[in-house]
């Protein structure tokens, strides 16, 4: 549940968790966050063709406003671009709260 909270930015949601629950935890939320990424450039095209523009803002999750911006533009074009950014900054500031959140449940 914890990891699900960090949106795949893997680099301060893995660190926070191995601080807040332990190393074998915050190894498990770096690995499945770059899978998620991976598997997010894997599948922008098939989300976009079956799903639509917006869609192929759902699977890069913060990682929209940085590294998976590109795909994202490639794919489903420059307008989705502001879009794709928002979404990212927008779920970078709630990983600072909700991975404490449900770390603690």
């Amino acid at each position: 549940m914890e990891d699900g909270a960090g949106f795949g930015w893997y680099s301060l949601s893995a660190v926070m968790l191995t601080g807040l629950v332990g190393a074998q935890i915050g190894t498990m939320a770096l690995l499945s966050n770059i899978f998620r990424e991976m598997l997010s450039v894997v599948i922008m095209p098939l989300v976009v063709k079956y799903c639509g523009k917006i869609a192929a803002i759902a699977p890069g999750g913060a990682t929209t406003m940085d590294t998976t911006l590109p795909v994202v533009v490639r794919y489903a074009g420059s307008e989705m671009s502001v879009i794709s950014f928002v979404s990212g900054v927008t779920l970078s500031m709630l990983v600072i709260v909700l991975v404490p959140f449900f770390a603690g449940l």
